[in-house]
């Protein structure tokens, strides 16, 4: 099992990941606790209330009191690749070893209140910007190819829409607001969805520019790049868009990055195409981030919401599944979380033998 760590600064980054790896011949391997298999997880389950290295130990040692094995990590912020050689070096002491990135590292970590936002891949009207968001994965790229690692999961962008803070957002959808054309909320976000379809194809064009030259390193290399959807119309791709790309990468190691939470968020707020576009995206991913959700939080770990795992069964075999929850999900939980994720895996040795 992997675990990856990242958040820990109020970043966009989801929170707690926990990566379980690919099953061979659909059966869970266990090595000194209970273990669904591999594990990515992110330092928000850990209070990021210290320096880097201390929190990847106690992270660390919260992971292994849970009693699930983990074997591995994958790091996102704040973590940069200046600190991944001390990170690398705590993970072997607790028999872990880091095995993917949350998104391309930042070569060094500014302090937070100078920090500038990370460049976007698919900026549609800056070749600068997106040749520096180039460089940027492709120091990362190499960083995780040193480490042994197989998969960078990658966030293109987000849209310059009209705002519509989090707040308005989850008050609109509680009231059922979204809906009623009457309201402004709903017309905001109406105006928001068409805003998002009109620049759909301009950011597809630069998102493809940047793939184009990613994904040759990225192979040579042994990677696969995981484009992860959004759970809003701010954030690019779109699980549209992701397949998308996709079709447009046929044939490279260009693949999905499934976060459920994402999904769960999107079928809230009536952005999904519904069960049949599910099928297909996992039918094509690299890596799932296994979330729970409730309403228009997408960011809990398994057990604590009121999302439906059954749909583990279509993941594919040779798919990374992360588990995923917030900073003060406890041993237990991670626990819990790791079970119920397993229970939906094993679905897909049950129907495969039913099919044959």
């Amino acid at each position: 099992m992997f675990v990856g760590l990242g958040g820990g600064y109020r970043t966009k980054q989801p929170p707690f990941k926990a990566l379980i790896s690919r099953m061979k011949s659909g059966g869970i391997g266990y090595s000194g606790g209970y273990a669904p298999a591999s594990v990515l997880a992110s330092s928000r389950l850990h209070p990021f209330d210290s320096a880097p290295i201390e929190a990847a130990n106690g992270l660390c040692r919260l992971l292994e009191s849970s009693g699930v094995a983990f074997t591995g990590l994958s790091v996102g912020l704040p973590y940069s690749l200046e600190t991944l050689p001390q990170l690398a070096r705590v993970a072997a002491g607790h028999r872990l070893r880091v095995i993917g990135f949350d998104g391309p590292l930042p070569e060094r970590l500014a302090p937070k209140p100078s920090r500038k936002r990370d460049p976007y891949l698919a900026s549609p009207d800056d070749p600068e910007e997106r040749l520096a968001a180039i460089n940027q994965c492709e120091k990362s790229l190499d960083a995780l190819a040193a480490l042994g690692g197989s998969c960078l999961a990658l966030e293109l962008g987000r849209p310059p829409l009209q705002p519509l803070d989090e707040q308005t957002l989850r008050t609109g959808h509680e009231r059922g607001e979204l809906t009623d054309e009457w309201q402004p909320v709903a017309r905001r976000f109406q105006k928001a969805k068409e805003d998002r379809f009109r620049l759909s194809p301009r950011w597809r064009d630069g998102a493809r520019f940047a793939l184009d030259r990613l994904v040759r390193k990225a192979e040579a290399r042994g990677i696969t790049l995981a484009l992860r959807f959004g759970g809003s119309l701010w954030q690019f791709p779109s699980p549209r868009e992701a397949a998308q790309l996709c079709a447009d990468m046929t044939g490279s190691a260009v693949r999905i990055a499934f976060d459920s939470g994402a999904w769960s968020r999107l079928q809230a707020l009536g952005l999904t195409a519904g069960e049949e576009r599910r099928k297909a995206l996992l039918a094509n991913t690299a890596l799932v981030f296994a979330h729970d959700a409730c309403g228009l939080e997408g960011t809990l770990a398994a057990g604590l919401g009121t999302a439906p795992f059954d749909w583990l069964s279509d993941v594919p075999e040779t798919a990374e599944v992360v588990l995923c929850g917030q900073t003060d999900t406890t041993a237990d939980e991670i626990a819990r979380a790791a079970r119920i994720i397993e229970t939906g895996l094993s679905l897909r040795t049950k129907d495969a033998s039913a099919s044959a």
